[in-house]
């Protein structure tokens, strides 16, 4: 090769490693310049309200949306924080919590609601502690027990002496419940130990202590239904059913949790009041009435799309700006990371990747996981559920794949998109939440709101005729205006007339008639997990 050839070769290798060099040096100016994510309701979900520093502030969102209209004039939160006091509110958050409420603290000294196992277990045994492993019966199983007679029969002071002394002991905060209750909005500052903390961290200090109100108002129903106090009864279960719409207001899937259980008691009641309160055929319509002019409880699906989305837009964002490792480990509810993101390092995660990748994904994923939540009970739902985790399963095991990144880098055209899309495969397999299962109990509370209205209904038959409907059938028109639906099967309700008493039940999640047979139904047998009627059984089976 000739002298005057081989430097013609040299001078096109060097053009072509200082148009490499150019366009290396290119990228990472551009990657530098365009680091982070884009706020864009592609991307971000929101466009506001943003931090100092740019980015979406998730929690503020959720607290403008969440305060929207209220005051402290119609905030049951106001006075339910007036009934368990201070305490229940963490240190960390304290003073910031009762400044968005607009209100003072309460003070630490005032007359709360203590909840009754506590006042059972403080109380027991009346002549002083018995240790466990000690001869004697052990406190804490009998304040147990005495508290769940207390709330699923009716009972006088004579049978329960310690729970009607706390009963006159907690008059006055169970009142201020009922008046809460009476309120039209429910909000509930959402924050963290520290004040720019995620989402994912937020407190939920008012949602367990909702619960011991409606066991509370639960307990003194039953006291009332055997004293023969049939409307005060009532009242008090009514209250339950508000609360839990009130409750059912925040954003999250775990209030929304709350909100059901607290239902669950209320609808516990109705039915031992329809049955043991002695109603007139007008008081048992009325009260049916009453329910159904309740507004419906804030659906799932709702919590879904905003406040569950919300938490892992928050995560991917935090992660954007912190690098993975370090945001991990800040977390208060995350301590010990298991995700393999330890291979990029937190100061070049930004110039590494494109962050606007994973919160597209994110946000593919939530879009599906609505349209799933929103499908009605049944079969359409369980496939579209089954397939979801199945492709979540798979994202999970695939995004530790070399082959993926490659396909991911192909598939974005840049390195920098195809580490975006790996880690978005990485977060979503990670902390895409688990949610489809919370349906089920949602739905599950559905079934038995509407055997509640059965269940008034054949109280008002019984009070006309002195026994049971023989079927549902013979309800319609005078008491029901039409058998209601099984939310899981489609059809009707079942119903079976027994003795004194009746079963009236739902097929359950599975839509398979188990005849009113649940898990764990049958004592001294092993419980059956393919049994999952939903059953209403009265009298109740006593435990």
């Amino acid at each position: 090769m000739s002298r005057g050839k081989r430097s013609r070769i040299w001078r096109v290798v060097w053009v072509l490693l200082g148009l490499l060099v150019a366009l290396c040096a290119f990228g990472i100016i551009s990657a530098l310049l365009n680091s982070g994510v884009t706020v864009s309701p592609e991307t971000t979900f929101i466009t506001g309200p943003l931090r100092e520093d740019g980015t979406v502030d998730y929690l503020a969102a959720l607290n403008e949306m969440g305060s929207k209209g209220v005051t402290p004039e119609n905030n049951a939160a106001v006075l339910l924080v007036q009934v368990v006091g201070p305490g229940e509110i963490p240190e960390s958050i304290r003073e910031r919590f009762f400044k968005m409420l607009g209100i003072a603290p309460p003070p630490q000294d005032g007359k709360y609601l203590e909840p009754l196992q506590k006042y059972l277990e403080r109380k027991l045994p009346p002549g002083g502690e018995v240790a466990k492993g000690d001869e004697g019966p052990d406190p804490d199983e009998i304040a147990l027990k005495q508290h769940s007679r207390a709330m699923e029969r009716p009972w006088t002071k004579e049978e329960l002496p310690l729970v009607a002394d706390w009963l006159a002991d907690s008059e006055k905060p169970l009142d201020l419940v009922v008046a809460a209750t009476k309120r039209e909005r429910f909000y509930a500052p959402l924050l963290t130990g520290h004040e720019r903390g995620p989402v994912i961290d937020a407190l939920l200090p008012l949602a367990p202590p909702s619960r011991e109100a409606a066991r509370g108002l639960q307990v003194r129903a039953m006291y009332r239904v055997k004293a023969g106090r049939v409307e005060e009864a009532w009242q008090d279960l009514l209250a339950c059913h508000r609360l839990a719409r009130l409750v059912s207001e925040g954003p999250t899937v775990v209030e929304g949790l709350f909100a059901i259980a607290v239902d669950g008691i209320g609808l516990q009641g109705d039915t031992v009041l329809a049955h043991e309160g002695k109603l007139t055929a007008e008081q048992a319509r009325r009260f049916a009435v009453e329910l159904r002019k309740l507004p419906p409880m804030r659906r799932l699906v709702e919590k879904l799309n905003v406040g569950e989305r919300f938490v892992v837009l928050d995560i991917m964002c935090g992660v954007a700006q912190v690098g993975p490792v370090k945001f991990l480990r800040s977390l208060e509810s995350w301590a010990h990371p298991k995700l393999p993101l330890g291979w990029v390092p937190s100061e070049a995660s930004s110039i590494l990747i494109d962050w606007n990748e994973p919160m597209r994904m994110c946000n593919q994923w939530f879009d599906r996981i609505v349209a799933t939540a929103s499908k009605p009970a049944g079969k359409e739902r369980a496939d579209a559920k089954r397939e979801f985790d199945q492709d979540l399963k798979k994202l999970a095991v695939e995004a530790r794949r070399a082959r993926v990144l490659f396909r991911n880098i192909v598939s974005t055209g840049s390195l920098r998109g195809g580490l975006g899309r790996q880690m978005g495969d990485l977060i979503i397999g990670g902390f895409m939440p688990a949610c489809f299962w919370a349906l089920d109990a949602e739905d599950r509370n559905l079934a038995c709101q509407a055997m509640t209205q059965v269940v008034f209904a054949l109280a008002a038959y019984r009070a006309d005729r002195g026994v049971y409907a023989v079927d549902l059938a013979a309800l319609v028109p005078r008491y029901l205006a039409a058998i209601p639906e099984d939310v899981f099967s489609g059809g009707p309700l079942r119903y079976k007339r027994e003795e004194a008493g009746f079963l009236l039940y739902s097929v359950g999640p599975n839509g398979k008639d188990d005849g009113g047979r649940t898990w764990g139904d049958e004592p001294g047998s092993e419980p059956k997990l393919d049994h999952d009627d939903i059953a209403i059984r009265v009298p109740a089976k006593k435990k």
